[in-house]
């Protein structure tokens, strides 16, 4: 499909590994579609040279959003949760972020060589079958989040809840996020957003985050509960290792004020909104001209206000 001249599109902080067909010779369609786009921004250099080999031009270094996504959560996140600050007033702690079945083999071997670590578990299956394999598995004092009243002794606290993960990851030590066992790595951003160092299994390579966090020394790659205990107990201090991986999640924000505060953009944002309000106008409210070129001036009012909340939209 050929585009207006007229259109203008972009891409949002894209990623792009050589093992994509745009970059194959058999890819030559993918290719022209990728060069039928106007603008891009790119998340590392290693996109940008692979854009440009070929041939796609206009291309900008944004940064990866989503560093800006889970600071954000991190900054509105104000309020306290009672179970959890109770299951975990004696530690360490680690969590088990969206887990699967290799993480969470790798949990009950770590409990049975770290006595004194206790663990929340929140597994990517929440349902209730999910949660008694778990429980069988792990053969020792296990509690519900939703069938929590007080602590009991138990060593491991199941989140058997939706969209509590997030905000979870602030009363544990370390963390352990899922995926990694079978190429599809969950969201590491979100452990790291509270100083947690973060371990994941061996199969990461489609996942930018993952080297960096790696190279950067505050992710650390493991294949079993003897690694896991070993990398632990190497961390060493962690009070400046917490510190380190907050200053490194700071160091990579900024991306959405880059995407939003470029000229494409507002000139993108102004033009689409205007013509979307005309069409609004002649179309369906059937007004004179005069009319319209009254409102017109209300409108040129609002895109300059838009224009600065696209932060949230673009998420």
């Amino acid at each position: 499909m050929q585009k207006s001249k007229s259109e203008n599109s972009f891409n949002l902080h894209d990623y792009c590994e050589v093992s994509q067909i745009y970059f194959k010779w058999y890819g030559g369609f993918f290719t022209r579609v990728l060069r039928s786009i106007d603008f891009f921004f790119a998340q590392n250099q290693e996109t940008k040279s692979l854009l440009e080999s070929i041939g796609v031009g206009s291309i900008e270094i944004s940064g990866d959003a989503r560093f800006d996504k889970v600071l954000q959560h991190k900054n509105r996140s104000t309020s306290t949760d009672s179970i959890l600050t109770q299951f975990t007033s004696e530690g360490p702690i680690l969590i088990a972020g969206s887990s699967w079945e290799a993480e969470e083999k790798v949990v009950k071997k770590f409990l049975e060589s770290n006595a004194n670590t206790k663990v929340i578990i929140a597994p990517h299956n929440i349902n209730s079958s999910n949660i008694e394999r778990i429980q069988s598995l792990l053969d020792c004092p296990t509690i519900r989040y939703t069938k929590y009243k007080e602590y009991q002794g138990n060593r491991v606290l199941i989140l058997d809840t939706i969209g509590h993960l997030t905000s979870a990851y602030q009363y544990a030590d370390y963390a352990l996020v899922g995926g990694g066992f079978s190429g599809s790595l969950h969201n590491i951003l979100e452990a790291a957003a509270y100083g947690l160092p973060v371990f994941f299994g061996p199969h990461h390579l489609k996942f930018p985050e993952a080297k960096s966090f790696i190279d950067g020394g505050i992710g650390f790659v493991i294949e079993n509960a003897e690694q896991l205990s070993e990398k632990i107990k190497a961390l060493g201090n962690q009070n400046e290792l917490k510190q380190k991986i907050e200053a490194f999640m700071q160091s990579q924000a900024g991306a959405t004020d880059k995407i939003v505060g470029h000229s494409f953009i507002a000139k993108y944002t102004i033009l689409h909104e205007l013509k979307m309000r005309l069409n609004q106008y002649f179309n369906f409210w059937n007004t004179s001209y005069s009319h319209v070129f009254m409102m017109l001036g209300l409108s040129l009012h609002s895109v300059s206000q838009n224009r600065y909340h696209m932060d949230e939209t673009l998420k």
